[in-house]
């Protein structure tokens, strides 16, 4: 009769075994929590990147609307920028101190009919900030800091710099969920002087 105790007892479970497997399922469960916030956030890195990309399009497709005397009252921040053209393009500018260093600005940010300088990216939806308000009450905060910069061209070495028109230097800016840094995508839009 001893020897049939001693058998029920050691083909149980003991406490060590049912210890290690809930051991085991602890570690099973947090990697994958773990792995589930990881796709989250690369989700939302991609979701950023591409909203961002397609915001600034939207901003340069509006602002392209407007003409030179739309930015005549907005004050001149980068006066000193040259552009090159080929063929009637612009090619590239370069603006002395950099056009693009203007960052979002709440209290400074201008407005000509609807460029804002905070948007709320909720779920899908990609939404100015409410009224006035500086901050994302909801959603993910995606900033925009835009400069004006006088173009000039020298017809020769002599000759003083003639403006041609205005350059807006747009900057989308948003905190990446995953490294935590700053990204930015940056457009430059030129609005040529009026004909006279």
């Amino acid at each position: 009769m001893k020897k049939e105790r001693k058998k029920e007892r050691s083909s149980g479970i003991s406490l060590i075994e049912v210890l290690l497997a809930f051991l085991l399922l602890i570690i099973i469960v947090t990697g994958v929590s773990f792995g589930i916030i990881q796709l989250n956030q690369r989700i939302k890195q991609l979701e950023l990147h591409r909203t961002a990309r397609e915001l600034i399009e939207r901003i340069k497709s509006e602002l392209s609307t407007y003409s030179y005397s739309n930015f005549s009252s907005l004050e001149i921040k980068y006066p000193n920028g040259t552009c090159e053209f080929s063929n009637g393009s612009l090619v590239g500018c370069s603006f002395e101190p950099d056009c693009y260093n203007s960052t979002y600005n709440f209290a400074n940010c201008w407005s000509l009919t609807s460029p804002r300088c905070l948007y709320c990216l909720n779920k899908q939806n990609l939404e100015p900030a409410s009224g006035n308000s500086p901050i994302c009450n909801t959603g993910y905060p995606i900033r925009v800091g835009y400069s004006i910069a006088e173009v000039n061209i020298k017809p020769t070495e002599e000759d003083p710099p003639v403006s041609i028109g205005r350059a807006i230097c747009v900057r989308v800016e948003f905190e990446d969920p995953i490294s935590k840094e700053n990204k930015a995508y940056y457009q430059l839009i030129f609005i040529k002087k009026d004909e006279k």
